[in-house]
Formats: C-alpha cells, structure tokens, sequence
C-alpha cells in the first residue's frame, strides 16, 4: 500500500515534524507501506527530523496553489512513483 502525505513544509522544529517522522517511520517499518510526502514550501531546506527509514520527498515549489493545479501535478507525479 502507498502513503500519500500532503504538507506545507517538513523543516522547521516542532512536533508536527516529529510526529510525520515518527508515523513514516512506523508505516514502513510495521506495515511496510510505501510512504510519499509532498511539500509546498520546503524549498531546498533539509528535512529536520529524517525518518530512520528510506521514504520519497516531493518538493513541490509554490508560495500560492489553488487545489486543481496540486491535484493535476499530484496525478501526473503519483502515476509515476
């Protein structure tokens, strides 16, 4: 099964990061999910709290998105993975 997680960023300290880390971590480790995550705006900052294991990070680079053009870019980028 694939995990799809939408997010505005992954870089900053605080306990959502460490709560997506944790739960990635824990779906590919005990269900053995595939996990994605897409970002908004993470530009090129690294990820403060990389999980333990291999996941794929979507960086997907806007200030403004309406939910169509994320949906567009979500279908063609999901078929791919």
């Amino acid at each position: 099964m694939k995990i799809l997680y939408i997010v505005n960023h992954f870089k900053y300290h605080g306990g959502i990061e460490r709560m997506l880390s944790n739960k990635i971590d824990a779906w590919i480790e005990e269900c053995e999910y595939e996990v994605v995550v897409v970002t908004i705006n993470q530009n090129n900052a690294p990820v403060v709290y990389p999980p333990k294991n291999e996941f794929k990070l979507i960086k997907y680079r806007t200030i403004f998105i309406r939910i169509s053009q994320l949906y567009c870019f979500l279908k063609k980028t999901c078929m791919k993975i």
